[in-house]
């Protein structure tokens, strides 16, 4: 549980995250209002998880696609360096897609206030998990960093945080 200002109201505001205590580490997240003792949803986790969707597609010549509608957003991940085996599953020997692959991303499983512009009015950082063949393929996570926005949280920023690799020899 954390108290502090999302609306820029000046009034304190309740951010709860819950882990799941499942092996995806997934978190469920919920911001509320006490305004006048009225209590109000500003954010739902199964809302956000639903308009936040990806698509990861892998590509021609060891990449791979991660796109997000909501911003329109894309992001190229190198995956030349896994591997062998991973990567003949996938390619021929010229780099090739043998069939089209899909990954896949996961819901919210990192929710954090931040105050990126240091005004006292915080923002959320929400991140999501993208993978490739399977969950333990992970490629990295999307980052959207949420302010209120009037009625509603809306994406500020968004990054692609990539896992390193080690150099090829």
């Amino acid at each position: 549980m954390f108290l502090g200002d999302f609306t820029g109201d000046g009034i304190k505001d309740i951010l709860v995250t819950i882990d799941s205590g499942g092996s995806g580490a997934f978190t469920f997240n919920y911001v509320y209002s006490f305004v006048n003792n009225q209590a109000r949803v500003l954010f739902d986790f199964n809302k956000y998880n639903e308009q936040n969707t990806y698509s990861v597609t892998y590509l021609d010549y060891y990449k791979v696609n991660v796109y997000s509608p909501a911003t329109g957003q894309a992001y190229i991940v190198d995956i030349s360096n896994r591997d062998a085996d991973y990567l003949s599953q996938i390619y021929d020997e010229k780099g090739i897609l043998k069939q089209p692959v899909q990954g896949m991303f996961d819901g919210v499983s990192g929710f954090y206030p931040v105050d990126m512009d240091r005004d006292g009015v915080y923002e959320i950082q929400a991140y999501q998990k993208i993978s490739g063949l399977y969950h333990a393929d992970s490629f990295g996570y999307i980052i959207n960093t949420l302010q209120w926005d009037k009625d509603k949280f809306s994406i500020w920023q968004q990054w692609m945080a990539i896992y390193g690799s080690e150099p090829s020899k």
